[in-house]
C-alpha cells in the first residue's frame, strides 16, 4: 500500500531471516540474500532508520561481514543513542566478533535504557557474561531469561551453558532437558557452526559448554 515506508521491509527481512532460524527455507543462501536485500531497501528509503542499520549489522555478521557488520551497528546506537535495542544488536555483533568486553558493555547500556526489557535482553547478557567468566552474573541474567519466555529454548540453552561452566551440573542438565522438551532435535555441533563466531576458539568454547551441560551434539 505504500511502497515507499521503511520500516515493512526491515520487518520482511526478519522473516526471512527467520525462515532460516527454524528451517522452514529450501534455501539458506537466497533467504539470506532476499533478507540483505530488503533491510537494505529499507536503508536506501529512509538512511536515518536506526534500527534497520543495526539488522543488517547483524545480518553482515552471518556473512562474515564482521567489520561491515560492527560498523552498521554503531551506526545504528549513533542514530539512536537512546534506543535500547540498538545496543543489544551491538552486543550481538562484538560477541560473534569475539569483542566480548564490548559486547558486556553494550547489553548493559542496553538494560540501564530499558530496565523492563524482553526475554531477550537477559538471554544476550548471559551470553556475554559466559565469554568473559562473569558465571554468576550469566545465571542471574538467565533465570531472568527463561521467567519471562518459559518455552525459549534459546534461554535455556543459555543458562544450562553457564550452570556446567560453574559446575552445577544438576541444574546444567534439568536446563538441558528442557532445551530437548522444546527442540527434540537440537546438536551442539550444528548450532555451534551455525552461530558466526570470528574465533574459532570461541565456537569450540560454546560447544564444549553445551556438550560438559549434557547437550547432544
Amino acid at each position: 500500500m505504500d511502497p515507499e515506508y521503511a520500516p515493512p521491509y526491515h520487518v520482511l527481512s526478519i522473516t526471512h531471516f527467520m525462515d532460516i532460524l527454524l528451517g522452514t527455507t529450501k534455501s539458506p543462501k537466497q533467504s539470506m540474500t532476499r533478507a540483505v536485500e530488503l533491510v537494505q531497501k529499507a536503508i536506501a528509503l529512509d538512511d536515518s532508520y536506526a534500527l534497520a542499520h543495526g539488522w543488517l549489522g547483524f545480518l553482515y555478521a552471518f556473512l562474515r561481514k564482521y567489520e561491515e557488520s560492527i560498523m552498521e551497528a554503531q551506526k545504528c546506537v549513533a542514530l539512536d543513542p537512546n534506543g535500547a535495542h540498538g545496543y543489544l544488536y551491538l552486543c550481538m555483533v562484538y560477541r560473534f566478533a569475539g569483542r566480548h568486553e564490548e559486547a558486556v558493555q553494550a547489553i548493559e547500556k542496553a538494560l540501564r535504557l530499558n530496565p523492563f526489557p524482553p526475554n531477550t535482553y537477559f538471554r544476550d547478557a548471559c551470553r556475554a557474561y559466559i565469554f568473559v567468566g562473569r558465571y554468576e552474573e550469566a545465571i542471574a541474567a538467565g533465570k531472568k531469561a527463561v521467567t519471562l519466555s518459559p518455552n525459549d529454548y534459546q534461554a535455556h540453552l543459555s543458562l544450562a551453558m553457564a550452570y556446567s561452566l560453574i559446575d552445577r551440573q544438576k541444574e546444567a542438565r534439568i536446563e538441558a532437558g528442557e532445551v530437548l522438551r522444546l527442540n527434540p532435535k537440537f546438536s551442539s555441533v550444528r548450532l555451534g557452526k551455525f552461530v558466526p563466531y570470528k574465533n574459532q576458539a570461541d565456537r569450540e568454547f560454546a560447544i564444549s559448554a553445551m556438550r560438559k551441560a549434557g547437550l547432544p551434539e
